[in-house]
């Protein structure tokens, strides 16, 4: 896992320009509001580590 620090502003716009919650979510301000919400719950002194894994699948195409 590689942990990506992010304060509330990063996180705020990683969730905003994802597809699923632009064209998925009735009512962006309650979401927003929830998000908010979750973060003073539990993260309500910094930032939080968003944790991605990388995965890599290689092949050779012969042609």
């Amino acid at each position: 896992m590689n942990p990506v620090p992010m304060d509330r502003e990063r996180v705020r716009n990683l969730a905003l320009s994802s597809s699923y919650v632009k064209h998925g979510v009735a009512d962006i301000p309650a979401f927003l509001h929830a998000l908010e919400a979750l973060l003073d719950a539990t993260s309500p002194h910094g930032p939080v580590d968003m944790r991605y894994a990388t995965r890599a699948i290689a092949w050779r195409v012969h042609g």
